[in-house]
């Protein structure tokens, strides 16, 4: 007796059967991520739709008698971004084409300005620290100029350099901006960062006050961030001043735009606000979220 065709029957039978049992137990997985998902969703969006409710709804006054005292407003003083202590590469004075070994004589005279302003009242200043500091960093950055910031520079200056540029790298934590508390790191107000010969070492909207100082003096900069000021009154928003309106007031005060016009970039003026984009991978979506 063949039983060949009854063994192929049932192979058959069983190989129908075990498809439409995974494709169910596929179907089922399935229903129930997109069920879980979509409940997910709805749960949240449900609990947004309730928090935004409660807040919105005025509680009632349980002690009618009892006033509630307003706040009393307080008039807001400006206070420049410029003053703040930052530490953005924008808002330094980048001495990389300093460092090169060409003359520029404006450039070297902003950052021996600069040195001086910044390390004036530190105990172990002296006449021409800026100078020395200066030569010191040029002559390191010869010999090794793979530099880019300067906690790498303690490992290259010369020996007896080294007490005198570890005070200068390191700085103290108490230093606060235009007091007499401490003193600021290199770091904080230079770069190191590599650019084109031709590209401006400062940049005008995000410059720090001792930076704009040593660009324009200590006369023009404070009138400057007065002009800033005014753009700040109306909607308490700071803006610093374009470039269009940076070489108006530069005329008004008989000086030539185009003295300065090598020393600075307007880059970075409106840009918009990075995004953290944050992406759920149970329910599948992407939020952006303005930093």
């Amino acid at each position: 007796m063949n039983i060949l065709p009854l063994v192929s029957a049932f192979l058959i039978i069983f190989a129908i059967c075990s498809f439409s049992f995974v494709h169910s137990v596929r179907t089922i997985i399935e229903d129930k991520t997109h069920y879980a998902s979509s409940f997910r969703i709805q749960r949240k969006y449900l609990h947004a739709l309730a928090s935004r409710a409660y807040t919105r709804h005025k509680g009632k006054n349980l002690h009618p008698a009892k006033k509630v005292q307003e706040p009393e407003k307080k008039d807001l003083a400006y206070r420049s971004p410029r003053d703040f202590q930052r530490k953005k590469t924008q808002s330094k004075l980048n001495i990389y084409p300093l460092l090169q070994g060409k003359e520029n004589p404006k450039l070297e005279k902003i950052a021996l300005t600069l040195l001086q302003d910044l390390y004036f009242l530190s105990p172990f200043y002296k006449p021409g620290l800026e100078n020395q500091i200066l030569h010191t960093l040029k002559e390191t950055f010869a010999k090794d100029d793979s530099l880019t910031n300067f906690h790498s520079l303690l490992t290259k200056i010369p020996s007896d350099e080294y007490p005198l540029f570890y005070r200068l790298v390191k700085g103290t934590h108490s230093y606060k901006i235009y007091t007499s508390e401490g003193y600021p790191a290199l770091g904080d107000f230079l770069s190191l960062e590599k650019i084109n010969e031709t590209a401006p070492p400062a940049n005008f909207c995000h410059a720090s006050r001792p930076v704009l100082n040593a660009v324009f003096g200590p006369t023009l900069a404070p009138l400057i961030i007065n002009e800033e000021k005014h753009k700040w009154e109306p909607k308490h928003k700071h803006a610093p001043l374009t470039k269009q309106e940076l070489e108006a007031f530069l005329l008004s005060k008989r000086l030539n735009p185009t003295d300065y016009e090598p020393l600075l970039s307007f880059s970075g003026q409106s840009q918009p606000p990075p995004l953290e984009i944050i992406y759920d991978e149970e329910s599948k979506i992407q939020i952006k979220i303005p930093l």
